[in-house]
């Protein structure tokens, strides 16, 4: 009789302070797809005041160190002000990264995964072996699941991106990508985050993060909205989805965005700038790719330090990071046997 082996499951988890993006198996077409929810964990009511009739959010429950947390896509119904945000460098050892990685664990759907590659900024990368070995093991999500994870492959946020992108040999321009000198900038919720690499070998000493990532834009915007107002606006949520749109309601009036944008124009400059310091003036940068959800609020800025350079962007740069990781734990483990 023949042997039956069992496929071995890579997943890939980008756990940023702003959004959680991960892989998961879609049970209906049996491919792997990607999903992303705010990396929110606020504490859970114990009720559920729908009782069936009316829409449910969409969170699970999960359980650390004995209490219930809500986590998943409508998690930001419950926290709009981001209260339950951590948004320092001891992030990933605080029991809302434990919540968030948890309900992560839920949404891929596997009671065992044999490689778990997940991300760091490179500011951070000194904790991979701490993050690795938090990875590693038994997760008692909550009293009705448990998620076994083998083995974890921790990397710096942007090879995420890199990888993704070296792997879009169909689009023109991402032809030579291996053999061009390439800049990957990520703009997170808390750190700015920039790698160059000579293709596919990270320059080192011209890559790193800097402190100021989107929540300063956000925080920036609600200033702005509150001076205006004559209020406390702290809706860092509808901020994030109203910029987008360039519009927002405020007291149930729509308010246009393009004046309070304005005034975030020090923040996008102190982060371009900090990088261009590093990297320099883009002399010998073939390419310049921007990934990561917040993307659309950096690249006008960008595109001035750089005016010679096309600045790329990609369709699906929120998830970006989560592709390559997913494409990096895969040729990890084929290269392994």
């Amino acid at each position: 009789m023949a042997k039956t082996t069992t496929p071995t499951v890579v997943r890939a988890l980008d756990l940023g302070w702003g959004w959680t993006k991960y892989s998961y198996m879609d049970e209906v077409t049996e491919k792997l797809e990607f999903g992303a929810f705010p990396s929110l964990a606020p504490r859970h009511a114990g009720m559920d005041l729908s009782l069936s009739v009316l829409g449910r959010r969409e969170t699970v429950v999960v359980t650390v160190e004995g209490t219930d947390y809500e986590v998943g896509p409508d998690s930001a119904d419950l926290d709009v002000n981001d209260a339950t945000r951590n948004l320092n460098e001891s992030y990933i050892f605080s029991d809302q990264y434990s919540a968030v990685f948890r309900g992560a664990l839920h949404y891929m759907g596997e009671d065992v995964i044999d490689l778990l590659v997940v991300g760091l900024p490179l500011s951070n990368m000194a904790n991979a072996p701490k993050l690795k070995a938090m990875m590693v093991g038994e997760h008692r999500i909550n009293a009705s699941k448990t998620v076994t994870v083998k083995d974890a492959l921790v990397l710096p946020q942007p090879l995420g991106g890199l990888y993704y992108c070296l792997a879009q040999k169909d689009r023109p321009e991402f032809e030579y990508l291996k053999e061009e000198v390439n800049l990957i900038i990520d703009p997170g919720f808390l750190t700015f985050d920039f790698l160059l690499a000579n293709g596919n070998k990270i320059i080192e000493n011209r890559s790193n993060a800097h402190a100021g990532g989107v929540s300063k834009v956000l925080r920036a915007v609600a200033e702005s909205l509150s001076s205006k107002f004559g209020i406390r606006y702290d809706n860092l949520s509808a901020i994030d989805k109203g910029l987008r749109r360039r519009k927002i309601k405020i007291n149930g009036e729509v308010e246009n965005l393009e004046d309070h944008i304005k005034g975030t124009r020090s923040v996008l400059e102190g982060s371009v700038n900090y990088m261009k310091n590093i990297v320099g003036d883009g002399s010998d940068i073939d390419n310049i790719i921007l990934v990561g959800g917040g993307s659309h609020l950096y690249r006008k800025t960008i595109e001035t330090y750089y005016p010679k350079h096309t600045v790329l962007t990609l369709d699906d740069a929120q998830t970006a990071n989560a592709q390559g990781f997913q494409l990096a734990g895969e040729d990890y483990l084929r290269t392994r046997r």
